[in-house]
Formats: C-alpha cells, sequence, structure tokens
C-alpha cells in the first residue's frame, strides 16, 4: 500500500510541470485574445481610448440610430469618444465634475421621455446589447460640459434687447398670448443654518398654519407679526411666464386671498400669497424664447470654437 502511495506521488510529480504549461498555455491564450479584442486605438493628451470603448459606443448609436454597426459608425464613436475626452480634461482644468445626483437627474428625463422609467431603461438598452455605462458617460460628459460653458462664457454670451425684438415673431407665431397675472406678496418662512428634518417639519407645520389663518393680503402684516420667523414683502404684478415649472404649477392651483403651498429652499420655506389674479394679454413669454433661442445659438458657437481650439492644442494619436 505504502509502495503504491509513493508511485502514485512520484507520477503526480511527474506530470505537474506538464499540468503547469498547459494552464500557463491556456492563460496566456486567453489573455493575448483579451489584449486582441481591447487595445488602445487613440491617445488624448496621453490618456486612453480603447476598442472596448469604441464598440461600446457604436453599438448604442447603432440601436439608438438604427443603423448597423459599421466601419463608418466606430469612426464616429471614436470621433465622438474623443471630444468627450476633451470635454473632461478641461473640466478637469477648471475644477469641475459632474454630481451623481445631476446625471441621474438626466437619465431620469431621457426615460421620461420615452415614457418608461430609469430601470426599464436601462433594461431596455440591456436586451439590446447595449452597455448603459457609456450612455451614462455620454450623459456625464454633457452636464460637465455645460458646467464649462457656463464658467468660460456666463459673461460673453449676451443678447441686446434690439436683437430680442427683431426675432420675436419671426416664426410666425404670436407674439402676445393670453396668460394669467398675478399682484403678489412673498411669505418667507425662515430656517435655521443646517436644520434637522425635525426643524423643516415644524416649520413645514408653521407655514401650514400660516396658509390656514391668511385671510387676505391687507392683513399679511398683521399676521405675519404672530408667527416668529416669518417675514414678508411685495412682489408686485407679475405673469406666469415670469416663474418655473414648479411655481406655475402653485400659483396656478392657488386663488384669489390665498398663500401657495411653501417650497423649500436652502434656508427658507417660500410661499406666494395671491393678492389678485386676471387674465391679459402678454409677450414675456415669446420674448423669453427668443432670447433664450439667441443665447442657444450664440452659445453653440462658442462652445464649437472652444472644442475647436481644445482639439489643435491636444496632442491626439490614433492608432
Amino acid at each position: 500500500m505504502i509502495a503504491k502511495e509513493k508511485s502514485a506521488r512520484m507520477r503526480m510529480a511527474v506530470r505537474l510541470p506538464a499540468i503547469l504549461a498547459v494552464l500557463i498555455a491556456v492563460t496566456c491564450a486567453w489573455v493575448g485574445n483579451v489584449s486582441a479584442q481591447t487595445r488602445v486605438v487613440a491617445l488624448v493628451n496621453d490618456e486612453p481610448i480603447t476598442s472596448y470603448d469604441v464598440q461600446a459606443r457604436a453599438k448604442f448609436m447603432s440601436v439608438v440610430s438604427r443603423k448597423s454597426l459599421s466601419a463608418a459608425l466606430r469612426a464616429q464613436a471614436l470621433e465622438e469618444l474623443i471630444e468627450e475626452q476633451l470635454k473632461f480634461q478641461e473640466a478637469r482644468r477648471l475644477g469641475l465634475k459632474a454630481s451623481d445626483e445631476a446625471v441621474d437627474s438626466a437619465y431620469a428625463q431621457i426615460a421620461q421621455r420615452l415614457k418608461m422609467t430609469p430601470t426599464k431603461l436601462t433594461a431596455a438598452f440591456r436586451s439590446a446589447g447595449v452597455n448603459t455605462a457609456t450612455l451614462r458617460r455620454r450623459i456625464e460628459s454633457d452636464v460637465v460640459w455645460n458646467e464649462v460653458l457656463r464658467q468660460r462664457f456666463r459673461q460673453e454670451v449676451n443678447v441686446r434687447e434690439q436683437d430680442v425684438l427683431s426675432a420675436m415673431g419671426t416664426n410666425g407665431e404670436p407674439v402676445e398670448e393670453t396668460t394669467t397675472e398675478f399682484e403678489l406678496q412673498k411669505i418667507i418662512v425662515i430656517l435655521p443654518k443646517n436644520a434637522s428634518n425635525a426643524t423643516i417639519a415644524q416649520r413645514k407645520s408653521v407655514a401650514e398654519t400660516f396658509r390656514q389663518q391668511f385671510q387676505g393680503c391687507a392683513g399679511t402684516h398683521d399676521l405675519t407679526r404672530q408667527f416668529e420667523g416669518i417675514v414678508w414683502d411685495r412682489f408686485g404684478r407679475k405673469v406666469l411666464a415670469n416663474f418655473d415649472e414648479e411655481d406655475r404649477a402653485r400659483l396656478s392651483e392657488t386663488g384669489e386671498n390665498q398663500v401657495t403651498k411653501p417650497r423649500q429652499t436652502k434656508n427658507a420655506l417660500e410661499m406666494y400669497a395671491v393678492c389678485s389674479r386676471r387674465e391679459v394679454q402678454d409677450d414675456t413669454a415669446a420674448r423669453q424664447k427668443a432670447q433664450n433661442d439667441l443665447m442657444n445659438q450664440r452659445g453653440q458657437v462658442m462652445a464649437r470654437r472652444l472644442l475647436i481650439d481644445l482639439k489643435q492644442s491636444a496632442l491626439i494619436v490614433r492608432r
């Protein structure tokens, strides 16, 4: 028995180098195969873009555009990735970074436009063979690039009143439209610095009590004196176009001599007292649209120029 065990151990000792050699050969072949599939195809200021990156982006572009996966599409994907790399590099130079919250919000907006939840959108891309990481990377580059443009050009992008007036109505849409004009007072419920959730909940309760006791704009001054940490000011006449979407919804559902639901900001809960409301003809919406369109056009021109400058000054090596 002992002789047999010794013989078996000797045979294993003889076979072990051969087994290791086979394992090493298989491992090397696998690594070689991976390196063939995933290789550096471009360097952007010494930062690599791999063939895997290009393939993933090209696959995404193929699914979105419903075009076949071709060499031309891969070339387009590579150029897009090079530009993204330059955008990220410029953002880092300026100390800018896209927050996870901003990327998540943009991803959710894309899903909403497609009438899907983010989870279902992710599942849909996966079923199509698309890695959602490439979409999130693209979103992240857009978010951070917008921050770059705001920092670089916020003092340069401006529109003259004459240009706005010239642009208004040029697309055939009416300049004036029927909208609601409000006479408002602004009510501010002050929040302590770094307020806890419990404190915020307590201040929201105070705001709700104020809303219930509000009888009309003539008595705002006397009513605020009964509450600690509440101040008010005359806000004047404003049309709906002067407000963002959330405030428009709050104002639209609030009647005369009533107070809107509170909106939490960094240091306060803000409400509007609606003193009166009426339907008017107003060109504010058309004016804002014309101004935004002109600013976007000029911003896009500056963005293209900046990207061209970044490309020209960068060391880009395609392999």
